[in-house]
């Protein structure tokens, strides 16, 4: 029985180790430095802001179709949670993470890799387009680096 509960205890502590080495957003949002260097937002905000409910019912499909035939065929139960494929999405833009090596870090087909970031770009063109993130003209004029100035001066 002492041999069965200490190898009980052996195994419990390996999936604690196993589970913590995983990539996966679990992991590395605690990870201020990490998160910032995978999405380039300095905290987890930026995936509520995204907003789970809407990105829950997102379709995933390379094609265009109408809305009856998305509603007609739901496709296949999702593999990975809203914020594990939004963080897959921020990981490919920020860090520039293939396809290939997105797969093989999620443990996913390279195919739904690929329907995962053509649709999740098209959902954060979306959510992003709302905010002003474009600085005022006497803002830009005056951060513009100086060859820049120097070449509207010459024409």
């Amino acid at each position: 029985m002492k041999q069965l509960e200490l190898e009980r205890e052996l195994r419990k502590e390996l999936e604690s180790m196993f589970q913590q080495s995983l990539f996966n957003i679990d992991n590395i949002k605690s990870n201020s430095k990490l998160l910032r260097f995978y999405t380039g937002f300095p905290n987890y905000e930026v995936f509520s802001f995204l907003g789970r409910d809407s990105a829950s019912k997102l379709v995933y499909s390379n094609t265009e179709q109408n809305d009856a035939q998305k509603r007609e065929r739901t496709g296949p139960k999702r593999t990975l949670s809203v914020e594990e494929e939004s963080f897959l999405e921020l990981c490919r833009y920020k860090v520039g993470l293939l396809e290939e090596d997105l797969a093989a870090r999620f443990r996913i087909s390279q195919s739904l890799v690929s329907r995962i970031i053509v649709t999740w770009t098209k959902f954060m063109y979306y959510r992003f387009k709302e905010l002003d993130i474009f600085p005022d003209r006497q803002i830009i004029e005056l951060h513009k680096p100086a060859c820049f100035k120097n070449k509207r001066e010459q024409q």
